[in-house]
């Protein structure tokens, strides 16, 4: 259980701290009941002084229906009667209508006839739209509770209203009461709860811990003691033999306990003296016995050791001969060994050359491939390169044709020009054209020039261009006779190789049957030097389990000579 796992100390403060809890919930609970109370009492003072206001407005009504006054002056003289009306000190009452404007407000007369429906308190609720609200249900009322300002106050202080419908005229009657009072007298009365509940807990606590102190230190006494009986510590004091209570119970139980435990000492003692002289009796009886085993046992090793002595020499000689024939195996072995690694260099070797002639070869036939295919394009580029320089005789052909019509343009002006002059004043216009004209001959003459020049320089670079590719062609033809000589030589050498790898595998076989054939003279050579290794170690072992026994049988009876002693 949970209890059996606190200590003593705690199991007295717990219910100590259960019913401190206990009480201040009740407190708490008290002080809120109290507070409701009261707030109860304030809702029923301000509905009374409502509903007695209420009855006197629809007696004004009944006479208004009666005839007996009109509705203007009856909701006048209703009005003055309200606004007469005081409780509770300065309480009052206020009318106003369901369109949130105010009929009459005695302390504030500025609000009537004002629409109030922005009116808020301070958190922002609309007072008279919430008083319109709370009357529209069956009975025509309802609290309503807000912030107002109180005189003497700073802030806005809480208030609980009641307003009640006069249906006939749409008003709404309404009072309320402020509620500081009521909050004033709840912390009284909490403060008042609270130091009963302090108090309570400093003498429920002063109680605890008297108790506490009393029974740990009690317990611990007792436990400190039975800790010492239990090391073996006999001669201490048991103390609380003489308190009335369970402590003083367990006391007087521990007293007994420490009685019993030096009675059982004095018994443990007796017994002891008793064993010990049963074992020096038996002791004597076992060193003679053992004395008689070890001479015969003794007897026996020695003439087991002569014959594994014979026969350890005899795994000597086997194993020095098996190891002569395996150093000799050896010897072959690595001989052939070093013949076949050289035949696999030399197959290597071989196999390495094969694979470059192969790849001289692909190389060479790639080199022609290109070779042709660079010839191909220096010829198709000797076509273009002709063709561009037949295209730029051409177009210095037609550069010659427009240099003749700019000579002839420029003296068709030149006599124009004349013409004009002769012509005097008629003739002015027709001479600035003729300017101009010969301007244009002349700006063609020069742009005919500097096409003739580049075209010139054309010309003579592609003749370049030609030879250039001439060289190019030769050169490529050149290429291709040599891979041609190259291609026929590596197949020549392709063949020489294939002869010389066929000689080097056969000679490879050959020194792997040699190697077998020594592997297996070597490997029976090591399984007779590992069975010689094993009958050696079997003789040895057994010498030495023999010496270990005698060894063994001695220091037994040494041993029992000793106990015995």
């Amino acid at each position: 259980m949970f209890l059996d796992k606190l200590k003593i100390s705690s199991k007295i403060w717990l219910p100590a701290i259960i019913f401190t809890i206990a009480l201040v919930a009740v407190a708490g609970i008290a002080a809120q009941n109290m507070k409701q109370t009261l707030l109860t009492d304030r809702q029923d003072k301000v509905r009374s002084v409502v509903e007695e206001a209420h009855s006197i407005v629809e007696g004004y009504v009944a006479r208004v229906k009666s005839g007996e006054l009109s509705t203007e002056d009856a909701q006048k003289r209703a009005r003055e009667v309200i606004k007469s009306i005081r409780y509770g000190g300065s309480e009052y009452l206020w009318i106003n209508d369901t369109n949130n404007i105010m009929i009459m407000h005695p302390i504030k007369p500025a609000l009537d006839g004002q629409k109030l429906d922005k009116l808020q308190d301070k958190n922002g609720k609309y007072l008279f739209t919430e008083f319109i609200q709370a009357v529209q249900n069956e009975s025509g009322s309802g609290f309503v509770d807000y912030f107002w300002p109180k005189p003497g106050f700073e802030d806005a202080v809480h208030k609980i209203s009641f307003v009640s419908l006069i249906k006939d005229w749409g008003w709404i009657i309404g009072s309320g009461l402020y509620t500081d009072d009521v909050d004033a007298a709840f912390w009284a009365q909490f403060k008042i709860f609270a130091i009963m509940v302090i108090v309570a807990l400093l003498v429920a606590g002063a109680i605890s811990f008297l108790v506490a102190k009393n029974l740990s230190t009690g317990l611990s006494r007792i436990s400190n003691q039975m800790s010492h009986l239990a090391e073996g510590k006999l001669d201490i004091e048991v103390s609380g033999q003489h308190r009335g209570d369970e402590i003083g119970e367990m006391a007087r139980a521990v007293e007994v306990f420490k009685q019993n435990s030096i009675e059982a000492n004095q018994l443990r003692t007796s017994q002891e003296e008793n064993r010990i002289l049963a074992e020096q009796e038996q002791k004597q009886s076992l060193i003679t016995m053992a004395d008689n085993i070890h001479n015969q046992i003794h007897s026996v090793m020695e003439k087991m050791g002569g014959v594994v002595a014979r026969l350890g020499q005899s795994a000597d000689t086997m194993h020095n001969n098996a190891e002569a024939t395996n150093q000799q195996s050896s010897s072959v072995a690595s001989i052939s060994e070093q013949t076949s690694t050289n035949v696999q260099t030399v197959a290597a070797a071989t196999e390495e050359l094969n694979s470059s002639s192969h790849e001289i070869g692909r190389q060479v036939e790639h080199t022609n491939q290109t070779a042709e295919a660079a010839a191909q394009e220096a010829q198709q580029t000797n076509i273009v390169i002709q063709g561009l320089s037949g295209a730029a005789g051409k177009i210095g052909e037609v550069v010659s044709i427009i240099q003749d019509i700019a000579e002839q343009t420029n003296l068709l002006a030149l006599n124009a020009t004349i013409e004009a002059a002769r012509a005097g004043e008629a003739g002015k216009g027709f001479a600035v054209v003729a300017s101009e004209v010969k301007n244009l001959a002349n700006q063609t003459a020069r742009a005919t020039d500097e096409v003739s020049q580049h075209i010139s320089a054309i010309q003579h670079q592609t003749s370049d261009a030609v030879g250039a590719i001439e060289g190019i062609t030769n050169t490529i033809s050149n290429m291709r006779e040599a891979s041609t000589a190259i291609a026929a030589a590596v197949e020549e050498q392709h063949a020489a190789i294939q002869e010389i790898s066929r000689s080097v595998q056969e000679a490879s076989r050959g020194t792997q049957e040699i190697s077998s054939h020594i592997a297996a003279v070597a490997e029976d050579a090591n399984q007779t030097m590992l069975s010689a290794d094993e009958v050696k170690s079997a003789s040895d072992e057994l010498l030495a389990s023999s010496d270990a026994l005698d060894r063994a049988m001695t220091d037994l009876v040494n041993d029992l000579r000793q106990k015995g002693a």
